[in-house]
Formats: structure tokens, sequence, C-alpha cells
């Protein structure tokens, strides 16, 4: 009883240490505009922490732009969903830096949004 007691404890004790940090993406608007974009194709992603959008760039596969979502309704927070959006992309300030070379991340606004 004890030994599982300690266990417990332990188990607790390192499911709460995680050193990633959930990136804020709900106040677009005090960010810096960078772009905007019309009929873009992107793909719903959840890493665990925050849904993104990952879009490529046309003609390429090795630029991507991954947009942490201010405005995601909640029917769109589907893991590997692909649709079709306008939207803005503002300056991203988090302390998460792209895994891959080729890939931005930016705060993103969506509207006009339709499923493939």
């Amino acid at each position: 009883m004890k030994n599982t007691r300690y266990l417990l404890v332990l188990i607790l004790f390192l499911s709460g240490c995680s050193s990633k940090t959930f990136i804020d993406g709900n106040n677009c608007n005090s960010k810096e505009l960078l772009k905007t974009i019309k009929n873009a194709t992107g793909t719903v992603h959840f890493d665990g922490y925050s849904y993104v959008i990952r879009s490529s760039h046309d003609n390429s596969y090795d630029l991507v732009d991954v947009g942490f979502v201010c405005n995601m309704n909640d029917s769109l927070r589907k893991d590997g969903l692909k649709l079709q959006f306008d939207g803005q992309y503002f300056k991203y300030n988090g302390k998460e830096k792209p895994a891959f070379a080729g890939t931005t991340y930016y705060y993103l606004s969506i509207s006009n949004v339709t499923l493939k």
C-alpha cells in the first residue's frame, strides 16, 4: 500500500512536468498585421496545446506558414481537417520556434472558411 502511494505521487509529479508552454492565439488584434490572404488551403493540426492551420506556399512544399488561430470555431477543431480560408497573418512573438527550416509561425485570424 505504501509503495502504491509513492508510485502515485511520482506519476502525478512527472505528468505535471512539461517544457512546452501553451501558445496563446486569442489576441490577434494587438499584433502587427503582416499579410492578408485569400482562398488559401490548409490543414488543421493539434499539437497537444494549440490548434494551428498549416498552409504551404504555392508551388512549394518547403515553405510552410503555421498560423496559431485566434478565432477558431469549435466545429473546425478537428485534427487533419482540410479547409480553404481567407485570413490575416499577424506577427508571432511567442517563445516556441519552428522546428524546421522554411516554417514561419504567425497568429492567424480566419474568415470565409469552406471544407475541402
